[in-house]
């Protein structure tokens, strides 16, 4: 599993936990129904399920999702304020051009095309993008790394840390002149592209997939070179003219660009410091001393 795949899965995490948390909180205080489970489907009452002729109650359900979870949850969401608190009180800045390049990675790794769904989307995981950048500035703010480290890390990796221009795109290949005529007036009635590439396409790969190739950035060799040429003349949501490959003839889609994001030196060597630092530290030891600057207590500290 690559790195920052890691960190989109672990961020969704996150951001589930704390509203399960949220909801705990709602019906222990307020007697309300977590979460928005009014809304889900039925109302039983006291009850969350019905099996034969037994019941499974709200609160034992309740306290199952506390005790599984609870503790966790509840330790992200202190992590959550104590970091929030101290980003305040030490007035600490963040890189918006680096957010956005950490967004773009993430994003690259989710294959949705609802636009609604991707601002949605793209706010929450912003959010927490900040979280993370902010704690790791917090652990790492006095930690000293000589320039001329920074200075070799930018040389050796400075391209891994720019964001390719990236295209979420699918494909129709066909075979036969009069299917790419049939195809083309299918499109142009509104059909989708989609049901067509999976009736028509002769691509094995992408036929069940309704055509879909995922993202590819810019210059990726898996793709030719012609598909870039092409790419760069349409507009998301459109399809673009049939053309001739070695494969056969292709009508493109394309979903959605994910813009080039290069940094000079300048821009990035406060990132560079932050990540040669993070080698230094133990992350959960350290973020015990954040937890002990701000004052914590909890339901699960030990007496």
């Amino acid at each position: 599993m690559s790195r920052r795949l890691l960190w989109g899965i672990i961020i969704l995490l996150i951001a589930t936990n704390i509203a399960t948390l949220i909801g705990f909180i709602n019906y222990q205080s307020e007697g309300s129904i977590p979460l928005d489970v009014e809304n889900k489907g039925k109302d039983l009452g006291k009850q969350v399920a019905i099996v034969g002729d037994s019941s499974i109650d709200r609160e034992d359900w309740l306290q199952e999702l506390v005790d599984a979870h609870g503790e966790k949850v509840l330790e992200q969401m202190i992590d959550r304020e104590v970091v929030s608190k101290l980003a305040d009180h030490y007035e600490l800045k963040l890189n918006e051009k680096w957010i956005d390049r950490e967004l773009s990675h993430i994003e690259n790794t989710i294959h949705t095309f609802d636009e609604k769904t991707v601002k949605e989307m793209r706010k929450e995981l912003r959010e927490n993008i900040k979280y993370r950048l902010y704690l790791e500035e917090l652990l790492t703010k006095d930690i000293v790394v000589e320039e001329q480290r920074i200075k070799a890390y930018f040389d050796e990796n400075g391209d891994q840390l720019n964001f390719p221009k990236s295209y979420q795109l699918s494909h129709i290949v066909l075979d036969d002149d009069h299917e790419v005529q049939k195809v083309l007036a299918e499109l142009e009635a509104g059909a989708s592209f989609s049901m067509l590439a999976r009736e028509y396409s002769i691509d094995p790969f992408t036929k069940d997939k309704g055509g879909y190739l995922g993202y590819y950035a810019e210059g990726n060799v898996y793709l030719p070179q012609q598909y870039y040429d092409i790419l760069e003349q349409i507009n998301h949501g459109e399809y673009s003219s049939p053309f001739k490959t070695e494969e056969g003839t292709v009508i493109l889609y394309l979903h959605r660009t994910l813009p080039e994001i290069t940094f000079t030196y300048d821009e990035v060597k406060h990132a560079i410091k932050r990540r040669l630092a993070l080698e230094q530290i133990n992350v959960n030891q350290a973020k015990k001393y954040l937890w002990e600057e701000v004052g914590v207590e909890w339901i699960y500290e030990e007496s």
